[in-house]
């Protein structure tokens, strides 16, 4: 059964009327709200009393629902198949009435919801940043040939804590690490043309 639209003057989910999303009545005090904003104040909703897509904002309704990847460390964004109306929402369009009886409600987090948010934004943020950040550092120090490892030692950022002296003889590359301070602290490195290495 197809539930139809409680709102006076509402064609939502009859038989010549639109096709809609429609929701549950809410308890508490977001009923009365609810009430009051449709004009029926001594309407007592049922288990299938409904009130359709047609009289909330678009602020009203999440058409995309998202969850953090851990494991890819990355946030997930799909499309939802119909509208979820947000927890605070009150119905505030109601076309078919004069229009004194529409009003325009700007919807407002609570503060819980909106912290959480923005925590949210923030540390997707930070992932995708810090993402970026070592695919650029693997771009940049990566190699697959022998000259690619040149042109990375040229550029290459090296520690004070490190001297790095380079000798290149043709198809075979010398480098000598030397470690400040330490007596005898120091690594050979001898790197042949496919790429093999020997210590």
């Amino acid at each position: 059964m197809v539930n139809k639209c409680s709102v006076p003057n509402c064609r939502g989910n009859y038989k010549n009327g639109p096709k809609v999303t429609v929701f549950r009545f809410p308890k508490g005090e977001l009923l009365r709200k609810w009430l009051v904003a449709i004009r029926r104040n001594d309407f007592k909703p049922t288990s299938n009393s409904r009130v359709c897509e047609l009289h909330f904002t678009k602020d009203d309704l999440e058409y995309v629902t998202e969850a953090y990847d851990e494991r890819r460390g990355c946030l997930i964004s799909v499309q939802l198949p119909a509208p979820r109306l947000r927890k605070t929402a009150v119905p505030s369009q109601l076309d078919g009435c004069p229009s004194y009886l529409s009003t325009t409600v700007t919807y407002r987090e609570d503060p819980n919801s909106r912290k959480e948010r923005l925590d949210n934004e923030q540390v997707a943020a930070a992932i995708a940043e810090s993402l970026k950040t070592c695919t650029d550092y693997e771009k940049k120090h990566s190699f697959s040939s022998f000259n690619e490892l040149l042109n990375v030692l040229k550029t290459a950022d090296i520690s004070d804590f490190w001297k790095m002296v380079t000798e290149n003889q043709g198809n075979l590359l010398k480098v000598v690490l030397n470690v400040r301070g330490l007596i005898g602290g120091r690594i050979k490195i001898k790197v042949e043309e496919n790429i093999g290495l020997a210590f």
